[in-house]
């Protein structure tokens, strides 16, 4: 997926894989200069739309954390069936 666009996420690189899902390197595609990991889940059960809504509802507490030792939260969603989230790149 390097190169696609995911939400407002242009994919640039990956940089690592686990069971559920990629993550990759991306910058904002109208803020280029705003960069991002962002997790694109890609197993099965993840296009389930059962699961997209208990995912999202699990990162409502992650969009509320604020501290200097924990990757900001930026975005989530679903975009070509596939749901992401985006956090800050560290």
């Amino acid at each position: 997926m390097t190169g696609a666009r995911v939400g407002n996420w242009y994919l640039e690189a990956e940089i690592g894989s686990g069971a559920n899902g990629i993550v990759y390197r991306a910058r904002g595609y109208d803020d280029p200069d705003r960069h991002a990991a962002v997790k694109v889940l890609t197993a099965p059960n993840t296009q389930d739309p059962a699961f997209v809504q208990k995912f999202a509802a699990e990162l409502l507490p992650l969009q509320r954390l604020d501290h200097a030792n924990i990757a900001k939260f930026y975005d989530s969603g679903t975009h070509g069936g596939l749901a992401f989230v985006a956090c800050e790149l560290i």
